[in-house]
Protein backbone atom coordinates (compact mmCIF):
# COMPACT_ATOMS: atom_id res chain seq x y z
CA UNK A 1 0.00 0.00 0.00
CA UNK A 2 1.83 3.60 -1.19
CA UNK A 3 2.19 6.31 1.30
CA UNK A 4 0.08 9.24 1.90
CA UNK A 5 0.77 12.10 0.21
CA UNK A 6 2.03 15.00 2.08
CA UNK A 7 0.00 17.57 1.17
CA UNK A 8 -2.84 15.08 1.83
CA UNK A 9 -1.82 14.89 6.05
CA UNK A 10 -1.42 18.40 5.66
CA UNK A 11 -5.10 18.61 4.14
CA UNK A 12 -6.77 16.94 6.56
CA UNK A 13 -4.40 18.55 9.36
CA UNK A 14 -5.71 21.79 8.69
CA UNK A 15 -9.34 20.72 8.45
CA UNK A 16 -9.06 19.22 11.71
CA UNK A 17 -7.62 22.55 13.38
CA UNK A 18 -11.09 24.01 12.50
CA UNK A 19 -12.71 21.63 14.87
CA UNK A 20 -10.61 20.17 17.22
CA UNK A 21 -10.64 20.67 20.83
CA UNK A 22 -6.63 20.15 21.27
CA UNK A 23 -7.70 17.29 23.81
CA UNK A 24 -7.74 13.36 24.01
CA UNK A 25 -10.07 11.48 22.21
CA UNK A 26 -12.31 9.46 24.11
CA UNK A 27 -12.73 6.82 22.19
CA UNK A 28 -16.51 5.09 23.73
CA UNK A 29 -17.92 8.50 22.57
CA UNK A 30 -16.79 8.72 19.18
CA UNK A 31 -19.92 8.29 16.15
CA UNK A 32 -20.73 5.15 15.51
CA UNK A 33 -21.50 4.78 11.28
CA UNK A 34 -22.69 2.29 9.21
CA UNK A 35 -22.38 2.29 4.92
CA UNK A 36 -22.62 0.30 2.70
CA UNK A 37 -19.94 -0.44 -0.41
CA UNK A 38 -20.80 2.82 -2.83
CA UNK A 39 -18.54 4.70 -4.26
CA UNK A 40 -20.09 7.68 -2.98
CA UNK A 41 -18.84 6.97 0.51
CA UNK A 42 -15.58 5.56 0.01
CA UNK A 43 -14.10 9.05 1.09
CA UNK A 44 -15.64 8.52 4.20
CA UNK A 45 -13.64 5.52 4.66
CA UNK A 46 -10.70 7.42 3.47
CA UNK A 47 -11.78 10.25 6.58
CA UNK A 48 -11.75 7.81 8.89
CA UNK A 49 -8.68 5.52 8.23
CA UNK A 50 -6.75 8.44 7.53
CA UNK A 51 -7.41 11.11 9.87
CA UNK A 52 -4.87 12.05 12.59
CA UNK A 53 -6.87 10.71 15.38
CA UNK A 54 -9.84 8.45 15.62
CA UNK A 55 -13.02 10.09 14.41
CA UNK A 56 -15.48 6.99 14.30
CA UNK A 57 -16.21 3.71 14.85
CA UNK A 58 -17.36 2.78 10.62
CA UNK A 59 -18.78 -0.32 9.82
CA UNK A 60 -19.40 -1.87 6.55
CA UNK A 61 -22.67 -3.51 6.19
CA UNK A 62 -23.81 -5.53 3.15
CA UNK A 63 -26.80 -3.20 1.87
CA UNK A 64 -28.99 0.28 2.65
CA UNK A 65 -31.10 -2.45 4.18
CA UNK A 66 -28.90 -3.56 7.15
CA UNK A 67 -27.85 -0.02 7.56
CA UNK A 68 -31.69 1.34 7.85
CA UNK A 69 -32.04 -1.86 10.35
CA UNK A 70 -28.94 -0.88 12.49
CA UNK A 71 -30.13 2.98 12.51
CA UNK A 72 -33.85 1.79 13.82
CA UNK A 73 -32.34 -0.44 16.44
CA UNK A 74 -29.76 2.50 17.85
CA UNK A 75 -27.12 0.11 16.92
CA UNK A 76 -25.36 3.62 15.03
CA UNK A 77 -25.78 6.86 15.56
CA UNK A 78 -25.12 7.81 11.73
CA UNK A 79 -26.30 6.51 8.80
CA UNK A 80 -24.97 6.47 4.99
CA UNK A 81 -28.14 6.14 2.90
CA UNK A 82 -29.84 7.81 0.04
CA UNK A 83 -32.12 10.30 0.68
CA UNK A 84 -35.29 8.29 -0.76
CA UNK A 85 -33.92 5.44 1.93
CA UNK A 86 -34.55 8.61 4.54
CA UNK A 87 -37.79 9.62 4.24
CA UNK A 88 -38.23 5.99 4.70
CA UNK A 89 -36.51 6.10 7.85
CA UNK A 90 -38.68 9.39 9.03
CA UNK A 91 -42.22 7.71 7.91
CA UNK A 92 -41.23 4.49 9.89
CA UNK A 93 -40.61 6.67 13.11
CA UNK A 94 -36.70 7.37 14.36
CA UNK A 95 -36.10 11.09 13.69
CA UNK A 96 -33.77 11.63 10.77
CA UNK A 97 -31.66 14.63 10.60
CA UNK A 98 -29.39 15.24 7.50
CA UNK A 99 -26.59 16.80 7.89
CA UNK A 100 -24.34 16.49 4.90
CA UNK A 101 -24.56 15.49 1.05
CA UNK A 102 -22.05 13.26 0.23
CA UNK A 103 -22.73 12.63 -3.54
CA UNK A 104 -25.33 12.80 -6.14
CA UNK A 105 -26.21 10.02 -8.68
CA UNK A 106 -25.12 11.12 -12.07
CA UNK A 107 -25.08 7.14 -13.65
CA UNK A 108 -23.95 5.09 -11.03
CA UNK A 109 -27.22 3.66 -10.11
CA UNK A 110 -28.73 1.81 -12.96
CA UNK A 111 -31.15 -1.02 -14.51
CA UNK A 112 -28.43 -3.85 -16.45
CA UNK A 113 -29.61 -6.33 -18.17
CA UNK A 114 -28.09 -9.12 -20.67
CA UNK A 115 -26.90 -8.01 -24.03
CA UNK A 116 -29.76 -9.06 -26.08
CA UNK A 117 -32.24 -7.25 -24.20
CA UNK A 118 -32.47 -3.73 -25.74
CA UNK A 119 -35.81 -2.12 -23.86
CA UNK A 120 -36.71 -2.19 -20.65
CA UNK A 121 -40.30 -2.73 -22.57
CA UNK A 122 -38.01 -6.24 -23.17
CA UNK A 123 -38.52 -6.79 -19.81
CA UNK A 124 -42.05 -8.27 -19.46
CA UNK A 125 -42.36 -11.63 -18.75
CA UNK A 126 -38.21 -11.66 -17.78
CA UNK A 127 -37.06 -11.39 -14.18
CA UNK A 128 -35.79 -8.45 -11.93
CA UNK A 129 -33.32 -8.37 -9.15
CA UNK A 130 -33.31 -5.55 -6.80
CA UNK A 131 -32.37 -5.30 -3.13
CA UNK A 132 -35.18 -5.15 -1.26
CA UNK A 133 -34.89 -1.25 0.27
CA UNK A 134 -36.69 1.71 -0.54
CA UNK A 135 -33.61 2.54 -3.23
CA UNK A 136 -34.17 -0.27 -5.29
CA UNK A 137 -38.14 0.24 -5.37
CA UNK A 138 -37.69 4.11 -6.23
CA UNK A 139 -35.40 2.95 -8.98
CA UNK A 140 -37.42 0.45 -10.31
CA UNK A 141 -40.85 2.53 -10.12
CA UNK A 142 -38.67 5.86 -12.15
CA UNK A 143 -38.44 2.61 -14.69
CA UNK A 144 -41.78 2.19 -14.72
CA UNK A 145 -42.50 6.25 -15.48
CA UNK A 146 -39.91 6.62 -17.96
CA UNK A 147 -40.57 3.34 -20.04
CA UNK A 148 -43.09 1.19 -21.89
CA UNK A 149 -42.55 -1.52 -18.96
CA UNK A 150 -45.63 -1.44 -17.23
CA UNK A 151 -45.71 -2.30 -13.39
CA UNK A 152 -46.29 -6.16 -12.71
CA UNK A 153 -45.27 -7.08 -16.27
CA UNK A 154 -42.08 -8.26 -14.69
CA UNK A 155 -41.24 -10.89 -12.53
CA UNK A 156 -39.77 -9.27 -9.25
CA UNK A 157 -36.56 -11.16 -7.54
CA UNK A 158 -35.31 -9.81 -4.29
CA UNK A 159 -31.93 -9.95 -3.75
CA UNK A 160 -29.24 -8.53 -1.49
CA UNK A 161 -26.98 -6.46 -3.24
CA UNK A 162 -23.66 -8.57 -2.46
CA UNK A 163 -25.24 -11.14 -4.53
CA UNK A 164 -26.48 -9.18 -7.29
CA UNK A 165 -23.06 -10.30 -9.53
CA UNK A 166 -23.29 -13.28 -8.73
CA UNK A 167 -27.22 -13.72 -9.54
CA UNK A 168 -26.69 -12.02 -12.72
CA UNK A 169 -24.51 -14.24 -14.25
CA UNK A 170 -25.79 -17.57 -13.03
CA UNK A 171 -28.74 -16.53 -15.10
CA UNK A 172 -31.11 -16.60 -12.07
CA UNK A 173 -32.36 -13.25 -13.14
CA UNK A 174 -32.34 -11.25 -16.74
CA UNK A 175 -31.71 -7.91 -15.47
CA UNK A 176 -30.65 -5.93 -11.99
CA UNK A 177 -31.39 -2.64 -10.33
CA UNK A 178 -28.00 -2.31 -9.25
CA UNK A 179 -25.17 0.53 -8.53
CA UNK A 180 -21.77 1.16 -7.99
CA UNK A 181 -18.75 -0.73 -7.99
CA UNK A 182 -20.88 -3.66 -9.29
CA UNK A 183 -22.82 -1.86 -12.36
CA UNK A 184 -19.44 -0.91 -13.47
CA UNK A 185 -18.65 -4.80 -13.22
CA UNK A 186 -20.90 -6.05 -14.94
CA UNK A 187 -21.23 -3.47 -17.80
CA UNK A 188 -17.61 -4.37 -18.50
CA UNK A 189 -18.53 -7.80 -18.46
CA UNK A 190 -20.90 -7.12 -21.23
CA UNK A 191 -24.14 -6.46 -19.78
CA UNK A 192 -26.16 -3.50 -21.53
CA UNK A 193 -27.50 -0.64 -19.39
CA UNK A 194 -30.83 0.42 -19.80
CA UNK A 195 -31.61 2.66 -17.68
CA UNK A 196 -29.63 4.91 -15.00
CA UNK A 197 -29.49 8.07 -12.28
CA UNK A 198 -28.19 9.70 -15.16
CA UNK A 199 -31.60 10.17 -16.60
CA UNK A 200 -33.03 11.11 -13.25
CA UNK A 201 -30.89 13.93 -12.36
CA UNK A 202 -31.01 14.92 -8.87
CA UNK A 203 -33.12 12.18 -7.56
CA UNK A 204 -30.93 9.93 -6.28
CA UNK A 205 -28.60 11.95 -3.24
CA UNK A 206 -26.77 9.87 -0.86
CA UNK A 207 -26.56 11.75 2.64
CA UNK A 208 -24.99 11.20 5.88
CA UNK A 209 -28.02 11.57 8.94
CA UNK A 210 -28.28 11.17 12.63
CA UNK A 211 -30.84 11.48 14.83
CA UNK A 212 -31.72 15.54 16.10
CA UNK A 213 -30.92 14.63 19.59
CA UNK A 214 -27.43 13.18 18.77
CA UNK A 215 -26.61 15.92 16.53
CA UNK A 216 -27.24 18.43 19.48
CA UNK A 217 -25.07 16.72 21.97
CA UNK A 218 -22.52 15.44 20.00
CA UNK A 219 -21.71 18.85 17.72
CA UNK A 220 -17.99 18.62 18.05
CA UNK A 221 -17.21 15.12 17.29
CA UNK A 222 -19.85 14.92 14.19
CA UNK A 223 -17.89 18.46 12.99
CA UNK A 224 -14.66 16.55 13.12
CA UNK A 225 -15.92 13.38 11.27
CA UNK A 226 -17.07 15.94 8.52
CA UNK A 227 -14.47 17.85 8.13
CA UNK A 228 -12.40 15.15 7.85
CA UNK A 229 -14.66 13.38 5.21
CA UNK A 230 -14.53 17.05 3.43
CA UNK A 231 -10.17 16.29 3.23
CA UNK A 232 -11.30 12.68 1.67
CA UNK A 233 -12.78 14.20 -0.69
CA UNK A 234 -10.06 16.87 -1.76
CA UNK A 235 -7.84 13.66 -1.59
CA UNK A 236 -10.22 12.08 -4.23
CA UNK A 237 -10.23 14.60 -6.90
CA UNK A 238 -6.84 15.91 -6.68
CA UNK A 239 -4.76 12.25 -5.82
CA UNK A 240 -6.78 9.46 -7.54
CA UNK A 241 -4.17 7.19 -7.72
CA UNK A 242 -2.86 7.35 -4.23
CA UNK A 243 -7.09 7.39 -2.83
CA UNK A 244 -7.26 4.14 -5.29
CA UNK A 245 -4.74 2.34 -3.86
CA UNK A 246 -6.21 3.35 0.05
CA UNK A 247 -9.46 1.92 -1.34
CA UNK A 248 -7.98 -1.12 -2.70
CA UNK A 249 -9.94 -3.24 -1.24
CA UNK A 250 -13.65 -2.04 -2.42
CA UNK A 251 -12.49 -2.72 -6.32
CA UNK A 252 -10.19 -5.35 -6.10
CA UNK A 253 -7.42 -4.12 -7.61
CA UNK A 254 -9.49 -2.94 -10.51
CA UNK A 255 -8.45 0.83 -11.36
CA UNK A 256 -10.50 0.82 -14.78
CA UNK A 257 -13.51 -0.33 -12.19
CA UNK A 258 -12.59 2.38 -9.93
CA UNK A 259 -12.50 5.27 -12.21
CA UNK A 260 -15.93 3.59 -14.04
CA UNK A 261 -17.58 3.76 -10.26
CA UNK A 262 -16.11 7.43 -9.42
CA UNK A 263 -17.56 8.66 -13.16
CA UNK A 264 -20.81 7.76 -11.87
CA UNK A 265 -21.36 10.11 -9.29
CA UNK A 266 -21.01 13.79 -8.37
CA UNK A 267 -19.00 14.75 -5.21
CA UNK A 268 -20.02 18.20 -3.91
CA UNK A 269 -17.87 21.14 -3.21
CA UNK A 270 -18.00 23.24 -0.15
CA UNK A 271 -20.49 25.75 -2.07
CA UNK A 272 -22.58 22.84 -3.70
CA UNK A 273 -23.06 21.72 -0.11
CA UNK A 274 -24.54 25.07 1.42
CA UNK A 275 -26.67 25.91 -1.46
CA UNK A 276 -28.02 22.14 -1.20
CA UNK A 277 -28.49 22.26 2.45
CA UNK A 278 -29.70 25.58 2.33
CA UNK A 279 -32.96 24.65 0.26
CA UNK A 280 -32.04 22.49 -3.14
CA UNK A 281 -32.17 19.04 -0.64
CA UNK A 282 -35.32 19.99 0.20
CA UNK A 283 -37.08 20.69 -3.08
CA UNK A 284 -35.19 17.57 -4.08
CA UNK A 285 -36.98 15.73 -1.09
CA UNK A 286 -40.38 17.16 -1.49
CA UNK A 287 -40.27 15.96 -5.04
CA UNK A 288 -39.09 12.66 -3.76
CA UNK A 289 -41.98 12.20 -1.15
CA UNK A 290 -44.32 12.80 -4.34
CA UNK A 291 -43.07 10.25 -6.50
CA UNK A 292 -42.88 8.16 -3.46
CA UNK A 293 -46.28 8.34 -2.26
CA UNK A 294 -47.91 7.58 -5.93
CA UNK A 295 -46.40 4.15 -5.70
CA UNK A 296 -46.89 3.65 -2.05
CA UNK A 297 -43.20 3.62 -0.52
CA UNK A 298 -43.78 5.50 1.82
CA UNK A 299 -45.69 5.32 5.22
CA UNK A 300 -47.67 7.38 7.36
CA UNK A 301 -45.11 9.68 8.48
CA UNK A 302 -44.52 9.32 12.44
CA UNK A 303 -40.75 10.38 12.88
CA UNK A 304 -39.15 13.79 12.14
CA UNK A 305 -37.53 14.63 9.08
CA UNK A 306 -35.00 17.98 9.35
CA UNK A 307 -32.06 19.03 6.92
CA UNK A 308 -29.43 20.79 9.07
CA UNK A 309 -26.95 23.34 7.74
CA UNK A 310 -25.31 23.61 11.56
CA UNK A 311 -22.76 21.12 11.10
CA UNK A 312 -21.10 21.70 7.87
CA UNK A 313 -20.91 25.21 8.95
CA UNK A 314 -19.72 24.38 11.96
CA UNK A 315 -16.75 22.07 10.23
CA UNK A 316 -16.08 24.17 7.51
CA UNK A 317 -16.84 27.67 8.65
Amino acid sequence: MSHIPRTWTACVAALWLLVACGCGVDHASLPRVAANNWAGYWPLYLAVRDAPEPIAHLTELHSATEVMRAYRNGAIDIAALTLDEALVLASEGPDVAVFLVVDLSAGGDALVARADIATPAALAGRRIGLESSALGAYMLSRVYDRSELAPGAAEIVEIAYGDHARAFRRGEVDAVITFDPVRAELVAGGARELFSSREIPGEIVDVLLARPSYLEANRAAVARLVAAWQAAVTHVRRSPETAFARLDGFVAGDRARFDAALAGIELPTPAQQRRLLRGELAAVAERLTGVMRQHDLLGASRGEFAITTAVFERALP
